[in-house]
C-alpha cells in the first residue's frame, strides 16, 4: 500500500480556520489513538475512525495535495494499529501533525502580515502544540509582535527549529536501535518542514532526509549515521544563520505572498515493519517535488 506524506506551504489567511478547527479535532484523538494502542486497541481503532470521519467532513476547503497527504497518513495509521507498530503510528502522528503544523505557521505569519492580532494570537498555541514546541515560547513571540518586529518573530523560531532539528538528528546519530534512529529522524523532518521556505535554511532539503532514510531502509545504519552527519552540520549552520546578529532588526511586516514560495516535500514511508528486538527496521522512501 502507497504511503504518501505530503505537505503544503500554505499563503493565505483562507486557509486558516479550517486548519485551526482540523488541528483541534485530530490532533487530541491521535494521542488517544497513541495512548490506548496497547491497552485498548479496539477502542483506538474506533477513535482513529472517528478523525478520519472528522477530517473527510473539515477538509472540503483545503488544497488537495494536503487533504489527500492526512488522508493516506490517517489510513497508514490504522494500518499500523492492525500491526501494533507503535514506531509506525508515532511516525505518522508527527507528520500528521507537521503537515497541519506547516499550514498554521504560514497563516500565523499571514495573520501577522495583515495585522490580524486576533487570528494571530488563536494560531500562536496551535502552532506551538503542533511541533512540540515549549509554551514559554508563547510570550516571547507575542512580544516581539507586539513590538511590530516580524523578522525577529521568525528568526526566535527559525532558532527553535534548528535547535530542535539538531537536537532529534543528535539523537539519531547515538542511537543503536534502528527503530529509534528512524522515530528521531522523523522527529527532524517533522520539524525541517515548517521551515523548509527559510532561506537560512537552504543547506537542509527533504531529499537530504530521504536519501539517510534510505540508508536506514537497507540496513545500513553506518550510512544512515554517515548521512545524519551532514545534516546535523547544516542544520547548525541554519541555528548560526537565524542567531546572527547582523539581521536582528525591526521590521515592517511584509506580506506573505511577496515570499518565495517553497518546494514542498512529498515523502512515502514505510515504516518500521519488525520490532525493535529483530534487529531492523524497512522502510521504502521516495522523494517528489511538488510546486505550486
Amino acid at each position: 500500500m502507497k504511503r504518501w506524506f505530503a505537505i503544503i506551504a500554505l499563503f493565505s489567511l483562507a486557509w486558516a480556520t479550517p486548519a485551526l478547527t482540523l488541528y483541534d479535532q485530530l490532533a487530541p484523538i491521535l494521542d488517544q489513538v497513541r495512548t490506548l494502542q496497547n491497552s485498548n486497541p479496539a477502542r483506538a481503532l474506533e477513535l482513529l475512525a472517528q478523525a478520519e470521519d472528522n477530517f473527510r467532513k473539515g477538509a472540503g476547503g483545503l488544497p488537495p495535495v494536503l487533504r489527500e497527504g492526512i488522508q493516506q497518513s490517517l489510513a497508514d495509521a490504522r494500518q499500523a494499529l492492525a500491526r501494533r507498530s507503535s514506531a509506525d503510528l508515532e511516525a505518522r502522528t508527527q507528520i500528521i501533525k507537521a503537515i497541519l503544523g506547516k499550514a498554521l505557521y504560514d497563516n500565523y505569519f499571514s495573520a501577522l502580515a495583515a495585522g490580524n492580532s486576533a487570528d494571530a494570537n488563536r494560531l500562536l498555541p496551535k502552532v506551538l502544540s503542533a511541533s512540540g514546541l515549549p509554551s514559554n515560547l508563547q510570550a516571547q513571540v507575542q512580544a516581539l509582535a507586539a513590538a511590530n518586529n516580524l523578522e525577529g518573530v521568525r528568526r526566535l523560531f527559525e532558532r527553535t527549529y534548528a535547535q530542535g532539528i539538531t537536537n532529534a538528528l543528535q539523537r539519531a546519530q547515538a542511537q543503536t536501535s534502528a527503530v529509534r534512529a528512524y522515530l528521531e529522524a522523523t522527529r527532524a523532518y517533522a520539524l525541517y518542514l515548517i521551515v523548509q521556505d527559510s532561506p537560512r535554511a537552504r543547506g537542509l532539503s527533504a531529499k537530504a532526509f530521504v536519501d539517510a532514510l534510505g540508508k536506514l531502509s537497507s540496513g545500513n545504519l553506518g550510512g544512515f549515521k554517515t548521512d545524519v552527519q551532514g545534516l546535523v552540520t547544516q542544520a547548525q549552520n541554519f541555528l548560526r544563520a537565524a542567531s546572527s546578529p547582523q539581521s536582528q532588526r525591526r521590521s515592517n511586516p511584509t506580506t506573505t505572498a511577496n515570499q518565495t514560495p517553497p518546494a514542498a516535500g512529498g515523502v512515502r514511508l514505510e515504516a518500521p515493519r519488525t520490532p525493535p528486538a529483530a534487529g531492523g527496521v524497512w522502510l521504502a522512501v521516495v522523494v517528489g517535488l511538488l510546486r505550486r
